[in-house]
């Protein structure tokens, strides 16, 4: 084999290689989008969901600050126009009824317990 022949040789062997490799790099970007790509999707999805309900719950529970026109919740800050009354509004016209339900509960209880206090009261007089 002369040096012309090696050359051509070698120059089919690499293209061989190099179509071969292009086939297997073709098939793992495949397999990355069919395969791995959804579960990517929906582990930022479940994180964006988790998120958000944990931040929903810290409002709810009322551990969130006003700030001019921005909402703080943990480590979130976020500009929302007359942010206090908005927020406060939503929140209680979507659970108005359990709002005043909660609130006549404890006012029962509280009336019974000062009923409660004041009869133990005159019994130690």
């Amino acid at each position: 084999m002369n040096e012309q022949q090696q050359q051509e040789f070698l120059e089919r062997k690499l293209k061989e290689f190099t179509d071969k490799l292009t086939d297997v790099a073709k098939d793992i970007i495949g397999d990355v989008y069919c395969d791995y790509l959804p579960h990517v999707m929906s582990d930022t999805e479940c994180n964006v969901a988790f998120q958000t309900a944990g931040a929903l719950e810290q409002i709810l529970r009322g551990k969130f600050e006003v700030d001019g026109d921005y909402l703080v919740v943990g480590n979130v800050r976020v500009y929302l126009n007359n942010t206090y009354n908005n927020v406060c509004t939503s929140i209680y016209n979507a659970a108005q009824d359990k709002i005043e339900n909660a609130t006549i509960e404890e006012l029962k209880k509280e009336v019974s317990s000062l009923k409660q206090q004041l009869l133990e009261a005159y019994r130690s007089y």
